[in-house]
């Protein structure tokens, strides 16, 4: 049973204070962007959260987290007082340009909450199952919450020698399990269903987030709620919030909102996007090691969309010859930084990694309407001008496509698409991106825009 306070303050103290943050950072936000606003609040506020939890745990020896929400209460209070002083109306969750919904709107936003609904019942309901969790993110903050004290984590013959923990993934950030950490300290001892609390909270934000981003970017009403409602159906999506406790939602979601304030900071050039892009990247690449690897791919992307279209098209056209030629160099092995060990030729993890996005119902359809659009994508592009806004999100998702194929096709990684493992949850942190971009691209390409009717 979970409390109502509990609630309030684990999940929704830190939302309203990460949300008055958003606003109070940006002058330019309308209240009426608060889909989006709260979407990026919710992340930054628990994330605030966590790590003010993690100072006081590990600095002042202080395991009660009244500390942490005495700091978020005053954060809310200084938030709300920059607000107060612009003159604004109320906040609305409507989208940046209020009008009339259809009855598909409605239909869609019913099934949305439906769906957020049973994840959230699933969640809180049936103890923690998923292997990583059990094993990497929630041992951590079971032990911190537990002992009362902050307790490292490192490999078994260390441990064994200086009578501490050990678990596999030592080396694996903490702030994951600090969330964690911070929702479940608020309850007397040890207690999953608030442990996990974070974890539904996304369920929320993911959507809202995507649908927010959506409007801002102009989108109709119908179009943006219809993306939402793929976002929450993908069967891997809805695994990882009603199977709660990986690292791979959370990465996917500051990941996702930060590409979304990326594009919008190259429409505006407004520098509060570009400080929002800044904190939830930073806020990815500290959750795991793959947020570091996809952190490095937005500079690329606005390397991308100032070169322009041109050499763009002449970039990916050579990195698809490359990866050709790589597959003819059978028994070609290099160890490469960061990367380990790399064996070029035919990858025998091909054929199973296209069963798991092609086949399997991991992702519904969303990979054969993905490789349809990306095509037609970049036949357009050499037809029509695009804006470096549109041309940086298409980079985006060529270039994190590309990563993610040369890591499991030829490196180490690629036992783990073989064996149907960690090929999913990889891909899970680029799908939110993924399904922006695809929802930009069906209505604003010219060769693609024909297949919706915005309402």
């Amino acid at each position: 049973m979970i409390d109502v306070w509990i609630w309030l303050v684990v999940l929704v103290l830190p939302w309203v204070a990460g949300t008055a943050l958003v606003f109070a950072l940006d002058a330019r936000l309308t209240l009426n962007d608060g889909a989006y606003a709260s979407a990026c609040g919710y992340v930054l506020g628990l994330v605030l959260a966590a790590t003010l939890y993690a100072l006081q745990l590990r600095f002042l020896g202080l395991s009660s987290p009244h500390g942490a929400a005495a700091v978020l209460v005053g954060v809310a209070l200084a938030a709300a007082l920059v607000i107060q002083q612009r003159s604004r109306p109320a906040i609305s969750i409507v989208g940046s340009h209020p009008s009339k919904k259809s009855a598909w709107w409605y239909f869609f936003l019913a099934l949305v909450v439906f769906k957020v609904l049973l994840l959230a019942y699933e969640a809180v309901r049936q103890p923690v199952l998923s292997w990583d969790a059990w094993t990497t993110w929630l041992m951590r903050s079971r032990v911190w919450v537990e002992s009362g004290v902050y307790v490292p984590f490192t490999d078994t013959l260390t441990a064994l020698a200086s009578s501490g923990y050990a678990i596999e993934a030592w080396r694996y950030p903490e702030l994951v399990s600090w969330l964690a950490a911070w929702a479940a300290a608020w309850s007397d001892g040890w207690n999953e269903s608030h442990a996990v609390l974070p974890w539904v909270g996304l369920a929320v934000a993911l959507p809202l987030g995507l649908y927010g981003a959506l409007r801002r970017a102009e989108l109709a009403a119908t179009p943006a709620m219809v993306a939402a409602w793929v976002l929450v159906s993908l069967p891997l999506v809805a695994t990882h919030v009603a199977m709660t406790g990986y690292a791979d939602l959370w990465l996917a979601t500051s990941l996702s909102l930060g590409l979304m304030s990326a594009f919008h900071w190259l429409r505006t050039r407004h520098h509060a996007d570009l400080l929002l892009t800044l904190l939830l990247v930073l806020a990815a690449a500290a959750m795991k090691p793959e947020g570091l690897v996809w952190a490095s791919v937005f500079p690329l992307a606005y390397l991308a969309s100032r070169l322009g279209s041109k050499i763009f098209l002449a970039s990916a056209a050579a990195g698809l010859l490359l990866m050709l030629v790589l597959f003819q160099l059978e028994g070609l092995r290099l160890t490469l930084p960061v990367l380990g060990s790399v064996t070029f030729g035919w990858p025998a993890s091909l054929t199973e990694l296209g069963w798991h996005l092609w086949v399997y119902d991991n992702w519904h359809l969303l990979f054969w309407g993905l490789g349809a659009a990306l095509a037609v994508a970049l036949l357009a592009l050499s037809r029509y001008d695009i804006s470096p806004a549109r041309l940086g999100l298409l980079a985006w998702v060529v270039f994190s496509l590309g990563g993610f194929l040369f890591l499991f096709l030829w490196t180490d990684s690629a036992e783990w698409a073989r064996l149907g493992t960690a090929n999913n949850r990889v891909m899970l942190q680029l799908v939110p991106g993924l399904v922006f971009w695809l929802a930009i691209e069906l209505t604003q390409n010219p060769l693609l825009a024909r297949l919706t009717r915005p309402t």
